[in-house]
């Protein structure tokens, strides 16, 4: 499904981008490396496949240890939100993707 999704929007002339999203430190607890790995695996092939870039915030420092910032494990509150929000563009301004 992701596949057909990237197709869709490079037809229609954009330019999509893969992300991971931050989480915290407690949330690897419950995936095995094996399942991560694999993860990995995937969104690196296809982000190959398709020649766009992946950024990966999963285990970025600002957020790994900072569970004030999340509901929960893995889903940012308002406030987690607008400094991830920030992050992305930032990222994509300094890469120079959209140019």
């Amino acid at each position: 499904m992701l596949k057909e999704i990237i197709v869709f929007c490079q037809q229609l002339e954009l330019k999509p981008v893969l992300i991971t999203t931050p989480f915290t430190e407690y949330y690897t607890k419950y995936f095995p490396e094996s399942v991560l790995d694999e993860f990995y695996r995937v969104v690196y092939s296809i982000a190959n496949e398709f020649t766009i870039p992946y950024f990966d915030y999963s285990r970025d420092p600002y957020f790994w240890k900072s569970p004030e910032l999340f509901i929960d494990d893995d889903h940012l509150n308002s406030i987690g939100r607008t400094i991830f929000t920030k992050m992305v563009i930032d990222t994509i301004e300094k890469t120079g993707i959209f140019r």
